[in-house]
């Protein structure tokens, strides 16, 4: 969209490189080694996917982790409440559609009070995206 499709492409490639390689490491150890080469994967484009659009862009890496971070302590939060939601309902025999629908709802509520706690003119600018339509 700013006229260096290059820098897409390449990035891009980055991706075809390091996502397939590390799948077929994770593959050895199933399922679970796969969920892992995804976790270690992804972090290690993105970051270089970052360092090579970024300067493109015109955007300094601390404005942009500033325009972030509090999603990303919201994140937190609601893994942590999840979290915990789950081991709670382990102690008691829960059915597990229960457990699914509690922990989503006290996830979605800890990632509400934490942007609210952390940011409430964020939740005010959403409202308003939403009254209006977009």
């Amino acid at each position: 969209g700013i006229g260096r499709p290059e820098v897409n492409v390449v990035n891009l490639l980055f991706a075809l490189v390091i996502m397939p390689a590390a799948f077929l490491i994770g593959s050895r150890w199933g399922l679970t080694g796969v969920a892992m080469a995804w976790v270690v994967g992804y972090p290690v484009y993105f970051l270089i996917m970052l360092a090579r659009s970024l300067p493109v862009l015109g955007v300094a890496f601390v404005d942009y982790a500033s325009s972030i971070w509090v999603p990303a302590a919201a994140a937190a939060a609601m893994y942590a409440v999840v979290t915990m939601a789950s081991y709670g309902l382990e102690q008691v025999a829960t059915p597990p559609i229960v457990k699914l629908l509690v922990t989503i709802m006290l996830g979605a509520l800890g990632y509400f009070i934490s942007v609210w706690l952390l940011r409430r003119g964020l939740l005010l600018e959403v409202r308003t995206l939403v009254k209006r339509g977009f």
